[in-house]
This record gives structure tokens, C-alpha cells and sequence, in this order.
């Protein structure tokens, strides 16, 4: 016996016509699928631009950290040793003021030679409502007669 081989060919009468409205978007799925970038890419700016925000106000909250610590690091050698206040501004954004007070914990005694000062500096930036300020606070001690 020899293999019959069957070949059928299929008219388009036979599949059906293929509708031309089945073949691509229509225009108000467009409409909704771009309105939904547009939503999405605007959330995304969003968090991006408070992201920055946030670094910035970082770089500044930084910078008067570092400038308060080296002003009290300084208590004593560039900057005297005296009771009182100074203050002044830096890169004319960050205003800092130095307060130098008798440290008073109720243990004082007239023959120690000896005295604990509170050092405080407090430094100050941005304008008003805004405005924003960092203040740390230790104490120094010093001989007795070296205190005006």
C-alpha cells in the first residue's frame, strides 16, 4: 500500500473575514494609557524633588554642626577665655552667637582653684518662617584667675 498524501487548501470563505477593528487600540484606550504616564511621571518628579530638597537642607544642617563644634573647640585658644557673648555670621548664611556662663551646680567653694564654665553655641540659618537653628552646650574647666 502507497501513502496517500491529503492536501486541503482553506478559502477565505471557509476562516470567515478578518475584522479590521480587532487590530489595534482604540483611541480612548490611548487616552487612559497615556493619562496613566502622565499621573505616574508627575508622582515620580515629585519624590524626586523633595529627595533634593532633603539633601540640601542636609548639606546645611551639616555645615552648622561643624561650625558649632569648632567654635567651641576654639574656647581657649582663639577665642578667649571670658564670660559673655560673641557672635557673628559665616558665608552669609549661617549666623552664630558664643556664650561663655559660670557653670552653677550648687558645689562651689572659695579655695578650688578651679571653675566649671558652660560653653553654648548656638548657630542659626534660613529666614523667617523657615528659620532653623542647632545649639550644643558643654562645659570647660579654667583656672580661677584666668576668667575676666
Amino acid at each position: 500500500m502507497t501513502p496517500v498524501q491529503i492536501i486541503t487548501q482553506s478559502t477565505e470563505a471557509e476562516i470567515g473575514p478578518v475584522e479590521s477593528g480587532e487590530a489595534g487600540f482604540t483611541l480612548l484606550e490611548v487616552i487612559v494609557a497615556i493619562a496613566i504616564f502622565a499621573m505616574s511621571m508627575a508622582l515620580i518628579f515629585q519624590v524626586i524633588s523633595a529627595s533634593v530638597g532633603r539633601v540640601g537642607d542636609s548639606e546645611q544642617v551639616s555645615s552648622a554642626r561643624v561650625l558649632a563644634q569648632s567654635l567651641i573647640a576654639r574656647v581657649g585658644r582663639d577665642i578667649p577665655t571670658r564670660l559673655g557673648q560673641v557672635s557673628g555670621e559665616q558665608d552669609g548664611s549661617l549666623r552664630w552667637s558664643l556664650r561663655q556662663a559660670p557653670f552653677r551646680d550648687g558645689a562651689s567653694s572659695e579655695d578650688q582653684r578651679l571653675i566649671a564654665l558652660e560653653v553654648t553655641s548656638k548657630v542659626s540659618w534660613g529666614r523667617a518662617p523657615f528659620a532653623r537653628s542647632l545649639e550644643i552646650s558643654t562645659l570647660r574647666l579654667v583656672e580661677k584667675g584666668r576668667t575676666p
